[in-house]
């Protein structure tokens, strides 16, 4: 449950979140779920996305255009390293149900370092 991490009293050098994103934006505020992941990872850590992508919209999961994806992101402060479009890996539903993998988002985010008082 990502919304249990901040209970944990912890933070994360590396979030690794998997069509999970995409699930739930629908439900809780962009903004929301934004700030969760970047207050839950270290000065100079990693997110992981895999995300539906909207460029395919007719099958697969919930999907993001960019837009949509990265704005809420880079708005609480993430730094974009990656956006690459792939597809999901293979499954029975989507081989044999939808005759495909759907299209995705694989994206790399970073929560910038620290300054110190020297810079």
């Amino acid at each position: 449950d990502i919304f249990y991490l901040p209970s944990l009293g912890q933070t994360f050098d590396m979030i690794y979140d998997c069509q999970v994103y995409h699930a739930l934006v629908n439900d809780v505020p962009d903004s929301t779920l934004a700030k969760l992941l970047y207050d839950q990872l270290n000065p100079g850590g990693i997110l992981f996305m895999l995300t539906g992508n909207a460029n395919e919209p007719e099958i697969g999961p919930s999907v993001l255009t960019a837009e949509q994806l990265l704005v809420p992101l880079l708005s609480v402060g993430f730094e974009l390293v990656f956006l690459n479009q792939t597809r999901f890996d293979s499954t029975d539903h989507y081989l044999n149900q939808l005759k495909k993998r759907p299209l995705a988002w694989w994206v790399v985010l970073q929560r910038p370092r620290k300054h110190s008082q020297a810079e």
